[in-house]
C-alpha cells in the first residue's frame, strides 16, 4: 500500500501553499475538497509536488487540485519509467545467468504480459526498440495497478504459487 498522506501532514502542506500563494480564504471545507481528490497519491510525492510548486511557480495564484496532481503523478510516472528501464536491463542479465535469476515476480508478470512467457522474450533481441518499449508498457500497467501489483507480491510470498506462475517457462530460457 501506497504511503498515505495523514489529513494533519495534508493540513500542513496546504498551510504551506496558503503561505505561498494568494488566496482569499483557505477554509476547512477547502482543504476537505483538495483532499477528497489528492489523498490516493503517494505522501511522498504530494510533498514534492508542493516543494516543486513553492520553489518554482512564477504566478502568485493558488495552484489548482489539477496542478498539484499533474506533478505528483507525473513524478511517479518518470520513476515507474525508470523502474521498467531498470527491470528491462533485469530481464535481460537473467536470460544470461537462468533460472534462479527469474524470481521478481512484477518482471516476470511483464515478460507474461508482453511476451506471453520467457519463452518469447528469450527469442528477441535486446536492442528491439519495439520490444523494449512493449516491455516498458506492460510493466508501468502492472505496477500502475495496485490490485494486481498486491496479486502479484501475495504470489511472490508464496513459494508454491510462484514455482506454478513460472513453471515451464523458465525450461525455455
Amino acid at each position: 500500500m501506497p504511503d498515505v498522506i495523514s489529513t494533519k501532514e495534508f493540513g500542513g502542506l496546504m498551510a504551506m501553499l496558503r503561505a505561498s500563494f494568494t488566496r482569499d480564504e483557505m477554509t476547512a471545507e477547502s482543504v476537505a475538497v483538495y483532499y477528497g481528490f489528492l489523498k490516493h497519491i503517494p505522501a511522498g510525492d504530494l510533498r514534492a509536488a508542493v516543494n516543486h510548486l513553492i520553489s518554482t511557480k512564477i504566478s502568485p495564484v493558488f495552484p489548482t487540485v489539477a496542478e498539484i496532481k499533474l506533478l505528483a503523478e507525473g513524478k511517479a510516472k518518470m520513476e515507474v519509467q525508470a523502474g521498467a528501464m531498470e527491470a528491462w536491463n533485469k530481464a535481460n542479465a537473467a536470460l544470461i545467468a537462468g533460472p534462479a535469476y527469474q524470481t521478481d515476480p512484477i518482471v516476470n508478470a511483464a515478460i507474461k504480459l508482453a511476451f506471453g512467457g520467457w519463452a518469447g522474450f528469450g527469442n528477441l533481441d535486446p536492442e528491439d526498440t519495439f520490444a523494449r518499449h512493449r516491455f516498458s508498457e506492460a510493466y508501468q500497467i502492472i505496477v500502475t495497478d495496485d490490485q494486481r501489483l498486491g496479486e502479484i507480491k501475495r504470489l511472490a510470498e508464496d513459494k508454491k504459487a510462484l514455482a506454478a506462475l513460472t513453471e515451464g517457462e523458465t525450461a525455455h530460457v
